[in-house]
């Protein structure tokens, strides 16, 4: 896990937004294969102002991020959370000492 790279992927309003949208059904208009929330880029398209190269860009950081994994399915690509490594990141943010004025920030050994 990177957590640099996970930091820089999510502080991207567009990016942060598409990962909301593909935690699955309350939250986007995308479906699924096999009980997995899923989206393909044209479902996204539908919800945001953006071209499809635009959105793939953004979908290409997340996946770079492993924060988003993608499937193949025909001709299309479909994305979903990549459940494991945000549970991950989430339980690393629990670890993180805060108080940066200690040289110890970040942990060492942790980045």
């Amino acid at each position: 896990m990177n957590p640099v790279a996970i930091f820089k992927a999510l502080g991207h309003d567009m990016r942060y937004r598409l990962f909301c949208d593909l935690f699955g059904p309350s939250t986007s208009t995308c479906e699924g294969q096999d009980e997995v929330p899923a989206c393909c880029v044209t479902d996204l398209m539908e919800k945001y102002p953006l071209s499809q190269s635009t959105i793939s860009h953004h979908l290409k950081i997340l996946v770079e991020a492993e924060l988003v994994e993608q499937e193949t399915y025909g001709t299309y690509h479909y994305y979903h959370v990549n459940v494991n490594m945000w549970n991950a990141f989430r339980d690393y943010l629990s670890t993180l000492n805060l108080n940066c004025g200690n040289p110890a920030c970040p942990p060492q050994g942790r980045i």
